[in-house]
């Protein structure tokens, strides 16, 4: 978007970043088992709703899954860095009831890299790298991804979308495939759709995927629902839950995360958010709790 065709100071605080999708907790859990976006044209301030609505369409990337609904336009886009790190002490067994394990650290390094190619195509680039700690096993691993989003169906307030990325297997640090992690493809509808909420202005965001993994045995399900709400120009506050369930794994898993943060804009084009997320229940998964932060480079 050009700001300084529209006279928008627009901004780009954080959308939901990946969590590695949910191949770092396989390897984990089978342990425990075996025991862009244009200006709208409707009745909101140009100011408001450009700025509002840009952040929906990266807010909802701070997280576990992908992008949300909206897109850029064609030569602008958006670089994302985030740091996480998190722990666990407990793991959900196969009937989801709580158990201790040996402790368990995660610390994860995450680029995201958006660009509008036309007003309805954006595309996608990222990179992850993780160490994880358990007991006297440590851990390497990094995963890639290259996609796209396409705009479906788009109203004055609310976008329709589509979007497929591709992830390569997991590499060790020794550049061998990692066998809890195979390749992906992950294949996602998106919507969403900004409001206004006591006086200020919000955004809702929801996802529903399937992620198809090589050999056919670890595909998942993903649905992913992001609230944002303006209370001051310069400030976002988000709530979010992210929700995967195993499909035609030989031990079934599903956890659900909620996740909530802050975003501030710092300087022109520059954003920064931070936040805690924890697991809320699952069956053979990590209950992890923990924090991030992000910064973000709007061009």
């Amino acid at each position: 978007m050009d700001t300084a065709a529209t006279g928008i100071d627009c901004w780009i605080p954080p959308r939901r970043v990946r969590d590695g999708a949910s191949s770092h907790h396989r390897g984990f859990c089978r342990r425990i088992a075996g025991r862009g976006v244009e200006v709208p044209r409707g009745r909101w301030p140009c100011r408001w709703a450009a700025s509002l609505l840009v952040t929906a369409a990266l807010a909802c990337a701070s997280g576990p899954a992908d992008a949300g609904a909206w897109l850029f336009e064609p030569g602008d886009g958006v670089v994302i860095v985030t740091s996480a790190f998190t722990g666990s002490a407990n793991a959900y067994d196969a009937d989801g009831r709580l158990q201790p394990i040996p402790e368990y650290r995660k610390f994860e390094l995450r680029a995201h890299i958006e660009y509008g190619f036309t007003p309805w195509l954006t595309g996608i680039v990222k990179s992850e790298g993780r160490l994880e700690v358990q007991d006297l096993d440590v851990r390497t691993a990094g995963v890639d991804g290259i996609g796209a989003r396409v705009r479906l169906k788009e109203t004055d307030r609310a976008v329709l979308a589509a979007q497929v990325i591709g992830y390569t297997p997991g590499l060790d640090r020794n550049g061998a495939w990692i066998e809890s992690e195979p390749a992906a493809l992950d294949a996602r509808v998106l919507f969403g759709r900004g409001f206004t909420a006591f006086g200020r202005h919000a955004f809702f965001d929801v996802q529903g995927a399937y992620r198809f993994s090589a050999g056919g045995t670890d595909d998942e399900v993903h649905v992913d629902l992001t609230l944002g709400f303006r209370p001051v120009e310069r400030w976002l506050l988000l709530a979010q839950s992210f929700s995967t369930i195993s499909v035609g794994a030989e031990e079934p898993y599903r956890y659900h995360k909620i996740q909530a943060s802050a975003v501030c804009r710092v300087y022109k084009g520059f954003s920064l958010q931070v936040g805690a997320t924890g697991t809320v229940g699952g069956v053979s998964a990590l209950q992890e709790r923990g924090a991030f932060a992000a910064i973000w480079y709007e061009f």
